[in-house]
């Protein structure tokens, strides 16, 4: 904008300002200030202390003089040097002393350097001296041509960390999760690579951040992911349009992009339509190179970017009309977004970290004043204004004295400081070194990043040794010669690795990163994951990246430093074998605190505090001679002090690269230091476990407890308990955080009646179920074995339901309260999930007929027609049905009802489905868009499901990694319905062991990691209860081989069955006294549970087996009759229990045979009767014979009708004894007490 044009008042923003900003005052004891300073006036107003006690006189420094360093070309022409500057803080004779004196006779306050002032309390807007010249600078110099009227105005503040957290505070109103509706959220853009430490402080606000896809240059303006596709396609229900901007625009941090006045215009005028306030944070911006561009077109044969202009006395100043800045280095940078600021949007953020030091704290705001004013009056109830040693030091190194006569001295050989000339001059000479190291760095990189693989003679008469021609070459990384800041960004090709598709990706780039802190190589890059502002970049590209920093270490180490990173890359591209990738990654539980007790030892002197040279050789660091002694990303902190740093010269915290999923363990080595929490659990054997697929929204699912929460102490496949389990999913839950996507923990009922921690209390579950609520369940069923007593049932309804808000459905269930018929729990529950899916939830119970008279249970197909459901179902509200159900999954007609009843209303709407009952691992498809899984039983199994595919409108999850599968597959057919089977959702699921190796596994933990304070405490809480019921521990006999439930045909010696009918039932079930009559013993297989496993035999395993009171019975009938039972029997209605028909160990469902997390050998799964008979002495006697005939009272009156003629009537056996007495009686009485 020419300088002689008449400027406008920036627009008035105040309608951006956060509620709190709004209805800020000024300090009432700030305005007392403006007085202080009129002569001879007597302040007894303030609170300020008297400056003549503070205990330092002077302050005093050795500091550089503005030409210390050797500048570069501001438009080079030459072929760009990769020399060097030589120079250091003794070098002569670039040296002057700055003085600040106690007290300075000049009377200007805006001149008046001197503690008395600077160490006083002060004005908001920064030290008088310093705010002084800072605001002239930028108006005057650095920000010449502001296209509104007045100018800008600035305002100090404590480095630009400070003034980012400072602006959104002014700009943004806290948004809370659980008490805002979605659509009050605001937003924030940035880079999609970005400065973390801004993206976290805005995070906390509720913001949503809103990556904006970046070239070269930095953020795009049109195209793919560009700032108006985000924009106009914006979708409300993640909260309202952004209307803030971060952005690093000279040196993008990580990328080192320059962004162009050409692409600054552009981005402008989008941010002036979509009405985005800009947030402009470059402290880099003296550091801008012209000689990349000439670098790259050397080197490429194609500059950097073309938008940039070739002429050497280019002014961006002057060249649109404008002033100069007075400095031909100013002239020749690419301005700010102010020098287009029509409408006072944009908020530029800068400090000294760079151009003086880090620890100065120092910086300043840039803006509007009405937006200074307001930022004035947060500060001046929060830092009030930065340091005054700092303050003063830096205005007397620059402005120094204002007289002869005053005490103080600036910074330069005269002591009258550098001045503003001083100033520009010492960014340039800044530039000219960093800028070399750039050179030095691109030089080295460039020449090394292809792998030469074969060449040859181009031609034979050729004199010239070195005339060779490339035949082959493998390039190792890549990357953009950097045009301002402090770091090179680079891609490694990670596709032209040996082990690209035999190792994953994540974890092959984590290698390369521990690869390169090796002994050979002892370098440390930023991996660009850290750089990632969501999980979806993180998992997409954000692995591929590291950031280098040629800043940071010594002239002397940058050259050789970066030769080691060309090494380390070639050498790890010669890793052909996938077990070194696994010994680089291996976790030395221990690694942590011995590095940190080293770094501890090397740290400080014991005799006089200095700091000490670190070496490894005092101390064992233990690293086996097979390993490479490589530097484990547990220890990053501890290693700062060893490894020579080629990212650290940044005023930012570092944010660790380990990311869950990266680290494996070598299972066989610490097999033998696996311990478990439940002391008497075998511990697992050594697994090879598939990673697991993240997509937008995950399920963990349990269902069929049944009281298992102690875990399998005999089984180790299964020898997790629930405190493990409470601590696997709080890691999961929080993975699923850290990669932006929504996981929910769901039940399918059953938590009754399996094992002696359950069952031997009164009531029944007095143990288990209060640690089952333990768990951050979203969604639970009710089951059968909730309702088959009163006690159950009422505990159920009145202790365990209302504990979870609203989330415990029974849709088909209710009450029967002393005759009044009620909801027993809640019928649905309509609720979004942490990243938007709107959810309507249902949960049923399969028809159930066996309940006691406390509850009723309403057939599905009634329920499903009921006024209430179809209110429910017709609602457009919705995203997805997530129905829990205790119904077994496959080939059910409730289930087909219920799928039916929604799709009626909703053809395409996702619905999933999570059932139970069966106690087997399933997955079924009833159309593209609706899936299923059952997940087992008896804490064997966790089932896992998710979803991918999901529109931005439903949710605000990306897709973050892993293979899901597409559902392909002819859905179920089921009457009535038009399946859905077009579909961009896809699926996985997997049923995970429930064992600690699983466990950690997924949440990339080890032994030493993964447990959690809530999971120590239940697994403690576990163990203490089962040790207060002694008789559960009390060893009954030794089981003499183990006997499979379901795992043989009952015919083999092997199968239970076989066992019970032709050993255990013959000796003990019988009534003592007609131990001579002949007899046949029946029972209902369902009865059993679970394997009867070889050694020690006690009640808990015998509840664990088989669980119930159901008494032996006898009755008296023929033979004629009483041989043909089992025969009727087999036809008859299955009861109670269903048939069991897998163990878990190889699954083949609707996705096919890829869904056991762990593969197993196949140990096989034998169809079992539902009945089973022992025959006793029956062999050769005559129909009229009369036999006894034994059953439990769980089927004798369906057994009696099959019973006819000469019959008794049912008499218990030996009093009260039951089929849960009959494995400890033969223990006691047969089995060996020697195990």
């Amino acid at each position: 904008m020419a300088a002689t044009m008449e400027k406008s008042a920036p627009r008035d923003l105040s309608y951006h300002y956060s509620r709190v900003t709004k209805n800020r005052a000024a300090s009432k004891m700030k305005q007392f200030y403006q007085y202080f300073f009129i002569p001879g006036i007597g302040n007894l107003a303030g609170g300020l202390p008297n400056p003549g006690y503070f205990p330092y006189d002077t302050l005093e420094a050795a500091t550089a003089t503005p030409d210390r360093f050797k500048p570069t070309p501001n438009r080079p022409v030459d072929p760009p040097t990769t020399e060097l500057a030589k120079a250091s803080l003794s070098q002569n004779p670039a040296v002057s002393r700055v003085l600040v004196p106690h007290d300075s006779a000049e009377p200007n306050i805006l001149r008046k350097i001197d503690l008395t002032t600077a160490l006083q309390y002060g004005t908001a807007q920064g030290y008088p001296p310093l705010y002084s010249f800072i605001r002239s600078f930028a108006q005057n110099n650095l920000h010449p041509n502001v296209p509104y009227k007045g100018g800008a105005e600035v305002i100090l503040t404590c480095g630009s960390t400070d003034g980012f957290a400072k602006t959104i505070e002014c700009f943004s109103n806290i948004w809370d999760e659980d008490r805002d509706w979605i659509r009050e959220r605001e937003g924030i853009l940035c880079e999609e690579f970005a400065y973390m430490n801004a993206i976290q402080a805005a995070r906390p606000r509720g913001l949503n951040v809103v990556p904006v896809t970046i070239d070269d240059e930095g953020m795009l303006a049109y195209g793919k992911g560009g700032l108006e596709e985000v924009m106009e396609n914006w979708d409300k229900n993640k909260g309202k349009r952004p209307h803030l901007m971060y952005t690093v625009t000279m040196g993008q941090n990580p990328t080192s992009g320059l962004l162009s006045v050409k692409r600054r215009k552009e981005l402008y005028g989008l941010c002036q339509k979509y009405d985005v306030i800009i947030v402009e944070d470059d402290p880099y911006w003296y550091l801008q190179y012209p000689s990349a561009n000439e670098l790259s077109i050397k080197t490429r044969g194609k500059a950097v970017s073309e938008n940039y202009p070739s002429i050497s006395s280019h002014n961006y100043n002057t060249s649109t009309g404008g002033k100069s800045s007075g400095f031909p280095f100013l002239d020749s940078l690419v301005p700010s977004y102010l020098s287009m600021d029509v409408d006072g949007r944009v908020v530029r953020l800068d400090t000294f970290s760079k151009t003086v030091a880090p620890g100065c704290r120092l910086g300043w705001i840039t803006a509007q004043p009405d937006v200074c004013e307001r930022i004035q009056r947060i500060t001046e109830t929060s830092t009030q204004q930065p340091s005054g040693f700092v303050q003063s030091l830096i205005a007397e190194l620059i402005m120094g004295p204002s007289s002869k006569r005053d005490a103080g001295k600036g910074g330069s050989s005269d002591g009258s400081g550098w001045k503003v000339d001083g100033w520009v001059r010492w960014l340039e000479g800044l530039r000219g070194n960093y800028e070399r190291r750039m050179q030095l760095m691109s030089t080295i990189l460039e020449d090394g990043k292809y792998l030469i693989h074969d060449t040859r003679r181009r031609s034979t008469a050729s004199e010239d040794e070195d005339d060779y021609q490339m035949l082959h070459k493998t390039q190792l990384y890549d990357f953009a010669y950097p045009m301002a800041g402090m770091f090179l960004w680079m891609r490694a090709h990670y596709e032209t690795h040996p082990l690209y598709h035999k190792v994953d990706n994540q974890r092959l780039a984590q290698a390369l990163w521990v690869f390169m802190t090796t002994d050979e190589y002892l370098v440390l890059l930023s991996p660009g994951s850290i750089f990632s502002p969501t999980p979806e970049i993180m998992n997409k590209k954000g692995w591929q990246y590291f950031r280098l920093c040629f800043a940071a270490i010594d002239d002397d180490v940058l050259e050789k430093k970066t030769k080691a990173v060309v090494d380390a890359f070639t050498d790890f591209w010669a890793i052909d074998n996938v077990k070194t990738i696994d010994k680089l990654l291996e976790d030395d539980e221990n690694i942590q605190a011995r590095i940190n007790d080293l770094a501890m030892r090397n740290q400080l002197s014991s005799n006089d505090g200095l700091i000490k040279e670190a070496s490894f050789d005092s101390y064992d660091l233990s690293f086996s001679s097979s390993e490479p002694p490589s530097m484990l990303l547990t220890s990053l902190f501890a290693l700062a002090s060893f490894l020579q740093p080629i990212i650290g010269c940044e005023d930012h915290d570092w944010a660790s690269p380990v990311l869950g999923g990266y680290v494996n363990h070598d299972l066989m080595k610490r097999h033998d230091h696996h311990k478990r929490i439940q002391p008497a659990a075998e511990p697992a054997p050594p697994q090879e476990i598939k990673d697991l697929h993240w997509g937008q929204i995950n399920f963990l699912h349990t269902t069929d407890t049944h009281g298992w929460l102690a875990g399998h102490t005999l089984d180790e496949n299964y020898s997790a308990d629930y405190g493990d389990f409470a601590a696997f999913v709080q890691k999961m839950k929080a993975k699923a955080d850290a990669l932006g996507v929504d996981l929910l923990l769901i039940d399918s009922g059953d938590l009754h009646d399996g094992t002696g921690y359950g069952d031997a209390t009164t009531p029944n579950g007095k143990f288990t179920v209060p640690i089952f609520k333990k768990l951050p369940y979203d969604l639970l069923s009710i089951g059968n074995h909730e309702l088959y007593t009163t006690e159950i049932a009422n505990d159920t309804y009145r202790n365990f339901a209302p504990n979870w808000g609203g989330r415990y459905i029974t849709s088909n269930v209710q009450f029967n309260d002393t005759g009044v018929v009620k909801p027993f729990s809640h019928q649905y529950a309509y609720w979004e999930t942490k990243f938007g899916v709107r959810i309507m939830s249902f949960a049923f119970l399969f028809n159930f007929t066996g309940n006691s008279n406390a509850s009723v249970v309403t057939p599905v197909g009634t329920a499903v027609k009921q006024d209430w459901f179809q209110e429910q179902i017709q609602r457009t509200d919705i995203d997805m049905f997530l129905v829990a159900g205790h119904i077994t999954l496959r080939n059910s007609t409730e289930w087909n009802l219920i799928y039916s009843a929604i799709r009626a209303h909703h053809p395409t709407t996702p619905i999933s489905i999570f059932g139970g009952h069966r106690h087997v691992r399933d997955a079924v498809v009833f159309d593209s868009n609706a899936v299923g899984i059952a997940s087992g039983r008896y804490c064997e199994t966790v089932g896992w499901m998710s979803i991918d595919g999901l529109a931005p409108s439903v949710t605000r999850a990306r897709s973050p990694q892993g293979n899901a599968t597409m559902i392909t597959l002819k859905p179920s057919s089921i009457a009535g319905v038009t399946p859905n089977n077009k579909s961009d959702l896809s699926y996985s699921r997997q049923y995970l062991d429930f064992n600690r190796f699983s466990f950690e596994h997924h949440t990339g933990t080890t032994e030493g990691t993964f447990n959690s304070t809530e999971g120590v405490n239940i697994s403690k809480t576990i163990t203490g209860q089962i040790n207060s019921l002694p008789i559960l521990t009390q060893k009954l006999g030794c089981v003499p081989a183990s006997f499979y439930l379901s795992r043989f045909p009952i015919t083999n010696n092997q199968s239970l069955f076989n066992y019970l009918t032709t050993t255990v039932f013959p000796k003990v079930v019988v009534d003592p006294k007609r131990t001579n009559i002949s007899r046949i013993i029946l029972t209902n297989t369902g009865g059993f549970r679970y394997d009867l496993l070889e050694g020690p035999f006690t009640y808990d395993n015998a509840y664990q087996t088989n669980p119930y009171q159901n008494y032996w019975q006898r009755m008296t009938a023929p033979w004629g009759v009483a041989k043909n039972l089992l025969l009727n029997m087999q036809t008859d209605k299955v009861y109670k229990r269903d048939l069991v028909k897998t163990v878990g160990y190889v699954t083949k469902d609707d996705f096919g045979s890829d869904g056991d997390n762990i593969a197993h050998i196949d140990q096989g799964s034998a169809a079992t009767p539902h009945y089973v008979q022992a025959n006793v002495s029956v062999a050769g006697i005559s129909d009229d014979t009369l036999v006894d005939v034994y059953a439990t009272s769980f089927f004798t009156s369906a057994a009696g009708k099959y019973l006819t003629g000469n019959t008794s009537d049912w008499t218990n056996v030996d009093g009260n004894f039951s089929s849960f007495d009959t494995l400890p009686r033969m223990a006691k009485a047969f089995w060996s007490q020697d195990c």
